[in-house]
């Protein structure tokens, strides 16, 4: 079996690789707008200019497993660590009915076998293959990232949430309860809190990050233990597509923070059923001014709310900033999103910035 970087030449061979892929898994086939991601994902890294950032395994001139590493420097209380964030850890079946574990797991072997700093987000229930192949690589479980959530409209969440839809009768229960107007208010008022007055600051949207986000990276890396690349150069390739919403927040002429959020529309999805869900993807603030961190998610969660989200939701470790999301009136949920680590020091997560939008963690809502 070869194992090897893949190669611009190589790139329908890639293609035909997650159209397989994606058939093996019941989902429909790539579209162009997917394919040309891919592309962009693969070959057209800013850290990454030489060579592409998926590596493939071989059987007969046929890639049959895929992980894909994306540099990202890790800063560990302002030094910087060189790292890469792992994605795309898929296998198909391979023309002389190879095993797809067997391929992935000598495929991540050999990718893990240097000495460079290694993150991987991702969502491998304890008992998985996935989780036992991490542990026996010597990868460090560092836990889940934390969940919160805020209810926009509770009469759509009752509908839809997959919770209520589980069991019948709790299902049945929830839909009754949806058609009245008292239910679904309580549960938006569970949330509420009084919002900040729109004087104290005010709102850009960016078409991409402008040299101010360059300043603030640079003033606030020293104020967490361990965060990862947030300089313009990564964000504005990480944040290109359009259905981000880039927002900057200033008092006056100074930048506060930022926020990156986006609002999917679900089709019967089995956690979320047909809601609007609202994700505040990533943002960046001095984690010591609280009025800071409550504006920066203030602006998020009122951009999501206009964009008709019925429920947002966020991921976020540090403890400061979570911290003030609950204050806002963001609720704790149970959080599926799992750290590893090789490598890399790692000090308690609540100490760490790590949001949804570390590595592609946004693209598994």
């Amino acid at each position: 079996m070869d194992i090897r970087r893949c190669r611009p030449e190589e790139f329908e061979a890639l293609q035909g690789f997650f159209a397989r892929y994606r058939s093996e898994s019941g989902l429909e086939a790539p579209s162009p707008a997917e394919t040309a991601r891919l592309r962009r994902v693969t070959f057209d890294h800013p850290l990454s200019p030489e060579h592409g950032t998926s590596w493939l395994a071989w059987e007969n001139s046929r890639p049959i497993a895929h992980l894909r590493t994306l540099p990202c420097p890790a800063y560990l209380r302002g030094r910087r660590v060189d790292s890469v964030w792992w994605q795309g850890f898929f296998a198909v079946s391979g023309p002389q009915e190879s095993v797809p574990g067997n391929a992935a797991a000598l495929l991540a072997l050999k990718v893990a076998a240097g000495s460079r700093g290694i993150g991987l987000l991702g969502t491998p229930g304890e008992e998985s293959r996935v989780f036992n192949l991490y542990q026996r690589m010597r990868f460090q479980y560092c836990g889940a990232i934390p969940f919160y959530f805020i209810v926009v409209r509770g009469a759509r969440v009752l509908r839809n949430l997959g919770v209520f839809r589980r069991k019948p009768l709790i299902h049945h229960i929830a839909r009754a309860a949806s058609s009245l107007h008292v239910p679904g208010k309580l549960l938006e008022l569970r949330h509420w809190r009084p919002s900040l007055p729109a004087e104290a600051f005010r709102v850009e949207t960016w078409g991409s990050f402008p040299p101010d986000a360059d300043r603030l990276w640079s003033a606030v890396v020293p104020q967490f233990a361990l965060v990862f690349d947030r300089s313009g150069n990564y964000l504005n390739w990480r944040f290109a597509e359009p259905c981000y919403r880039r927002l900057g927040v200033y008092q006056e002429d100074r930048l506060w923070g930022w926020v990156v959020c986006k609002a999917t529309a679900m089709q019967e999805n089995q956690y979320f059923g047909s809601l609007t869900v609202g994700t505040i993807v990533d943002l960046l603030v001095d984690p010591t001014r609280r009025e800071m961190i409550r504006s920066v998610l203030s602006v998020g969660l009122k951009s999501l709310v206009e964009c008709g989200a019925d429920l947002v939701v966020l991921d976020l470790s540090e403890g400061r900033l979570a911290r003030e999301a609950r204050r806002l009136g963001f609720a704790p949920g149970p959080s599926n999103f799992h750290l590893f680590t090789k490598n890399l020091p790692m000090p308690g997560l609540a100490e760490c910035h790590l949001t949804r939008g570390d590595s592609d963690g946004d693209g598994r809502l």
